[in-house]
């Protein structure tokens, strides 16, 4: 979480629009934000212009989706290659909290109850959880989602190797 992006990549940009996304559903964000958020980083994704160009020249907001606070935070990725908006939204969290996304079949909703209930941070302490059985107890779960989190766990890491991965620290 909160690597640099490189100033006009649009894939690196969206990226970080669909973590805050998350994170910010993760953290008990208004619908409103997250979907903000969700619609912003699939708009911008679908687009076919230079983000960098449209930055330069404020037609951000001409983009459907892209309001002046999403504007923002993708000025300051291109201008920076970091957003304060995304620093912050991560350093309420573990960092390795987002890697646990790469799981199939685990979403955010899910994501929330581990962090809440169990403290869980990354996929070694989802690992441990599920290998405990403590993931089983907690409401909406069971043994079955425990054997599903298991057998996803090995795919998440090759996702996160392939992609060049989320810090798991």
């Amino acid at each position: 979480m909160g690597d640099d992006v490189p100033s006009s990549d649009k894939s690196a940009i969206v990226r970080v629009l669909r973590e805050m996304s998350t994170l910010l559903e993760i953290g008990g964000a208004s619908p409103f934000e997250v979907m903000a958020f969700q619609n912003g980083a699939e708009s911008l994704d679908e687009w076919q212009g230079d983000v960098g160009a449209a930055v330069g020249d404020g037609s951000l907001t001409d983009i459907p989706g892209i309001g002046k606070g999403l504007a923002r935070v993708i000025g300051e990725l291109v201008a920076t290659g970091k957003s304060q908006d995304h620093r912050e939204l991560c350093d309420r969290f573990p960092p390795g909290l987002p890697a646990i996304l790469k799981v199939p079949g685990l979403g955010p909703k899910k994501i929330k109850a581990l962090y809440d209930e169990l403290e869980i941070g990354s996929l070694d302490d989802l690992e441990d959880a599920a290998n405990g059985q403590r993931i089983r107890a907690l409401k909406g779960f069971g043994a079955k989602t425990e054997e599903t989190i298991l057998a996803g766990i090995p795919v998440a890491r090759k996702r996160l190797d392939r992609s060049g991965g989320l810090s798991e620290t």
